[in-house]
């Protein structure tokens, strides 16, 4: 049963499940998030770091954005509100892997 296709790629319910324990409870660390812009948005990160900001320098349009919120609710079951989308949170690597790790610990 396919619960899911990213990109060219349909995504199985065992894999889904696989994903969800993987990463639920699990700190997002910087390497996470980069795999994760790399191989959900496809998207080079070889020139990306902890103070790139990936919005505001085009590495992430909007649509990459949302894409990648989608896989924080979907895969780390993080609720992202709209508020919450702004550049003090979304900004930098580094501010969304804080912003990520206070929802975690509020949740």
């Amino acid at each position: 049963m396919t619960v899911a296709t990213i990109g060219d790629r349909a995504v199985y319910a065992t894999d889904h499940a696989s994903w969800c324990r993987k990463w639920r409870g699990r700190t997002l660390t910087k390497d996470d998030l980069l795999a994760c812009i790399r191989d959900e948005l496809r998207i080079d990160t070889t020139n990306v770091d902890e103070g790139t900001p990936p919005f505001s320098s085009c590495v992430v349009d909007s649509f990459g954005m949302i894409s990648l919120l989608s896989y924080f609710e979907r895969e780390r079951g993080l609720r992202v509100t709209p508020l919450d989308v702004n550049l003090e949170n979304m900004d930098t690597i580094r501010r969304i892997l804080t912003y990520v790790e206070r929802s975690a610990a509020a949740a």
